[in-house]
Formats: structure tokens, sequence, C-alpha cells
């Protein structure tokens, strides 16, 4: 359970300027599109993993692609990743905000979900630091 920082914080170089893509950690329904000065541009996606339900975010996007009740899968892009404009008080430049939740997600009040927020570090496998990766389109 994470009491802090809510969620992972990922870049890329020339993330200010570069369009990178973001896509779903798995397979699910959008949930949520909001427009909010306070994490900007964010994405709620809810996930059926082996049974269990899980939520999750993406704040500070500069552009969505995907809208409330699209179903996804991890080929589909559903996002530009951003922050760092006027709007988005939050952000001190471009990355993505990656929040995962085994919470029921409540589309009035999304904040009150994060009594079960995740460290989603621990449920997904990323590169190791310093690893080289390749992207769909290119290598980074």
């Amino acid at each position: 359970e994470c009491k802090t920082h809510h969620g992972l914080d990922i870049s890329a170089p020339g993330a200010n300027y570069i369009d990178y893509p973001i896509y779903p950690i798995a397979n699910g329904v959008v949930i949520g599109v909001y427009y909010e000065y306070n994490g900007g541009k964010k994405i709620y996606i809810q996930h059926n993993i082996n049974g269990t339900l899980y939520v999750s975010a993406y704040w500070h996007l500069r552009r969505i692609d995907v809208k409330k009740g699209d179903v996804v899968t991890t080929q589909t892009q559903i996002a530009i990743m951003g922050g760092n404009e006027a709007y988005d008080e939050w952000s001190t430049g471009a990355h993505l905000h990656l929040e995962l939740s085994t919470s029921t997600f409540d589309e009035n009040y999304y904040y009150s979900t994060r009594s079960n927020w995740l460290h989603p570090e621990n449920y997904i496998n990323f590169p190791a630091i310093g690893v080289t990766w390749t992207s769909r389109t290119k290598r980074y």
C-alpha cells in the first residue's frame, strides 16, 4: 500500500517536446476521463486480471485518445505523455504518473479509491534501471 506519493512517475528524454504514446498496462475498459488543474488530463481504466479487479490511472497527459466506455487492449494508444502545461499545477516536467489500485472506482470522487492504491512497480514487470528498452516504434 502506498502512503505518500500514490503512484510511479515515468518520463523519457525530450518528453517536453516529443509525443511519447501511452498504452494501458492491461486490457480493460475506460471508466473515467478527467481534465483537472491538479494532475492535468487523466484516464482511469478498470482491468479484470484473474478475477481481481484493478484500476489503473494515467495522469499528466498531453493528449487523450480514448473516451469513457472504450474497451482497450495493451495495443491501444490511450494518450500522449505530457504534463507541464499551464493548467496542470502539479507537474514540473513532462511525465506519466501511473497509479494502480484494487479499490472500487467512484466516478464522482476518484480520490476516494486511494485507500487501496498499490505500488505499480511491485505488480508490473518494468525493465531494470539503466537498461535500454524498445518501444513499439523506436529504441530509447
